[in-house]
């Protein structure tokens, strides 16, 4: 969930997600355990615990809540001892050991209910929200599979039916060949997505109905599909890529990259809110000019992360062009050692392990002023750097992938502080459920007013 982001109108049901079964053997084992610790044993211990929790959350009813409890209190204290009879004879803490943690939760969230039909495209409505589905005939529910997230071009807006034919079109053999889940918003006839002013012509209000009516229909398949966190890629079509940025922008932890099929740019990108996301740029005659420019502006910030396919025949470049290769390739790293946080709109301000909580105003200032966070993590000198502008407070989410959470050095704007916390088990789960995302490993939290 991005309860930290959003109000709970807007995102009460969007990053809603799963319980259940299954997930890939990791091997992780201690250099010298005197007696071998039960992996197998704590990583559905995990499961079991988060699916318990996420069933307490969302039960309907006194009767049903009252139920929940009773087998999430089992749940809690059966992890509790799986832990610590982990830890016991392993000799040592699991949460010092991030390649350990990884080993424990990773796919620990997935989907307690039936996918929608296997093998076709088919239209899907819940709570007024309508899209485009589609999972592979031969779909595995134990293992997590690659999501591409289609926004559809202008022409294809309001139409469901147009949006089923543009989703088989693009991506539907590569969709059953590769086993990827897609999922296409029907977006509203009336919205503009490709409208370069990041409030959008009418205001905030259309910007917060923009995103929610793209970001809803993926939090929905969230509950049902299990998708996996690391490999989830924004395809945009024709009319809808200026919005497709600042979405990235806004969720930049979420998306391991964006396609571009027909590419636009103006003055109002902030490229400093897409560091460290991959961008393909799909190049045409009429796309030409705009991907040249778009590629020169994101390599001036980040030299490498964007690149161009010139594939053959017309827009929308359907099936196999080089897309569905790129898109398979990319990988986010949930918690990357170097984050930039350029928030481009006042309510979205987390980039993985790193939350403003008080800025300078971002429409206050020319993007080049805006709010800025640049955060970069060192594991073998244990240090963290941070260099701020416009921001006055800040929280580090921090865990055993970045440094020694029990003493390491914090450098703000060239002041260096020693910080000294407690690695909590209870904040590691809490924060894996808020978010529903077990790639975020956070074992301490540290709040910092910039001085």
């Amino acid at each position: 969930m991005l309860t930290y982001e959003m109000s709970p109108l807007q995102v009460a049901t969007l990053m809603v997600c799963v319980l259940a079964v299954g997930a890939a053997d990791l091997a992780w084992q201690d250099p010298q355990p005197s007696v071998q610790p039960n992996l197998k044993a704590l990583r559905q211990a995990a499961r079991d615990r988060i699916a318990a929790d996420f069933a307490y959350d969302s039960a309907k009813t006194p009767t049903a809540r009252q139920a929940a409890a009773v087998v999430r209190v089992a749940a809690r204290d059966n992890f509790q001892t799986a832990f610590d009879e982990f830890e016991r004879k392993a000799g040592r803490s699991l949460l010092l050991d991030a390649k350990a943690l990884a080993a424990v939760f990773e796919n620990a969230i997935v989907p307690a209910k039936a996918p929608p039909t296997l093998g076709a495209v088919t239209v899907r409505e819940e709570d007024d929200v309508k899209s485009a589905v589609f999972v592979p005939a031969d779909y595995d529910p134990s293992r997590p599979h690659p999501m591409v997230c289609l926004l559809a071009g202008r022409k294809q807006q309001g139409d469901p039916k147009a949006v089923q034919t543009y989703l088989e079109q693009t991506w539907g053999q590569a969709a059953r060949r590769e086993r990827i889940l897609l999922v296409a918003p029907v977006l509203p006839s009336d919205l503009d997505l490709d409208g370069l002013d990041p409030k959008g012509p009418t205001g905030p209000n259309a910007e917060l109905a923009r995103i929610r009516a793209a970001m809803q229909p993926l939090g929905q398949s969230w509950q049902s599909l299990h998708l996996s966190r690391d490999r989830m890629v924004l395809d945009c079509g024709r009319g809808t890529s200026a919005f497709g940025l600042r979405l990235v922008s806004l969720f930049p932890d979420r998306f391991s990259g964006v396609v571009l099929r027909w590419p636009t740019v103006g003055d109002k990108l902030r490229v400093k809110a897409l560091h460290g996301i991959p961008v393909l740029l799909v190049r045409c005659p009429e796309t030409a000019a705009a991907c040249d420019k778009l590629r020169k502006l994101l390599h001036t910030q980040d030299s490498g992360s964007c690149q161009i396919l010139t594939p053959p025949g017309p827009y929308p470049f359907a099936d196999d062009t080089g897309i569905a290769e790129w898109s398979l390739q990319q990988r986010r790293v949930a918690m990357a050692k170097q984050v930039v946080l350029a928030p481009i709109h006042d309510r979205f301000h987390r980039n993985r392990w790193v939350q403003i909580r008080k800025a300078d105003p971002v429409g206050s200032a020319p993007w080049l002023d805006a709010p800025v966070i640049e955060a970069t993590a060192d594991p073998v000198g244990n240090r963290i750097t941070v260099t701020t502008r416009g921001v006055q407070e800040f929280t580090l989410m921090v865990g055993p992938a970045l440094v020694d959470v029990r003493d390491f050095l914090l450098v703000v704007n060239g002041k260096e502080t020693r910080v000294r916390l407690q690695p909590s088990l209870n904040l590691l789960l809490s924060n894996l459920t808020n978010r529903n995302d077990s790639g975020h490993l956070v074992t301490a939290q540290h709040r910092v007013v910039v001085q």
